[in-house]
């Protein structure tokens, strides 16, 4: 076989595969794009606080060195109440500047609580203020209420996809429809709600356990998609 007759023979055979490949898909006419929802109030099961240290001083070694003794105390009193979560973080300090000159330097550490028992997290927040001040206090939904809470959701939203899907289908005129695409959209990870915030100068004050209500939460699956109608 010559080397133009073989050539014209591969590519007549991908011609026809791709003829072919194309009538098994079938057209893509008569889509209908298409959004559902369902939402619920779900219990916030979760309180977390954030206190921190702040120390000023000339020299950076003396508030250092006063914020790490707050905080290990701080550390010392959470991990001993048995049911609280306690976690370290924005650890770091800051010249102070007057008048373009360097007058000393700001060191600064928060502790992030979280516990289920608010009333055993209330108890150690007024413990903590003697030394910490609370920068903020608030409710979220934990990770498993979460997910269970989306899981259920997201089986109303699709049934409530298949009854529009099915609805469009009828008053369309049409015999049936096809999924053609589905997303799923949980709005992923929720903050939790600030209730209070509190400023240092407050700390020595706010000794008496924090009056605090979970509340709800209001959590919200969508479902978009498309389908496609068929002929009568």
């Amino acid at each position: 076989m010559s080397l133009i007759a073989r050539y014209c023979l591969i590519l007549g055979l991908a011609v026809a595969a791709t003829n072919g490949h194309a009538e098994t898909r079938g057209p893509t006419h008569n889509l209908v794009s298409l959004t559902a929802a369902a939402s619920s109030q779900v219990p916030n099961d979760l309180l977390v606080a954030v206190l921190g240290a702040t120390a000023e001083g000339s020299a950076a070694r003396r508030p250092a060195d006063e914020v790490n003794r707050a905080v290990n105390w701080a550390l010392d009193q959470a991990r001993a109440s048995a049911g609280v979560r306690v976690q370290t973080h924005s650890y770091g300090s800051s010249p102070i500047y007057r008048d373009n000159t360097l007058q000393g330097w700001r060191v600064h550490q928060s502790v992030r609580l979280e516990s289920a028992d608010s009333a055993l997290l209330s108890d150690l927040i007024a413990r903590l203020q003697e030394r910490l001040a609370l920068q903020s206090l608030g409710f979220e939904v934990s990770t498993a209420a979460q997910s269970a809470a989306e899981d259920e959701l997201i089986a109303r939203a699709l049934a409530a996809f298949r009854q529009r899907a099915e609805l469009v289908t009828r008053e369309l005129g049409r015999s049936g429809y096809r999924l053609v695409r589905v997303d799923v959209d949980t709005g992923g990870a929720r903050p939790p709600r600030p209730m209070l915030r509190a400023s240092a100068a407050m700390a020595a004050e706010a000794v008496a356990p924090p009056q605090v209500e979970a509340g709800t939460r209001e959590l919200t699956v969508r479902v978009s998609g498309t389908i496609e109608v068929t002929e009568d």
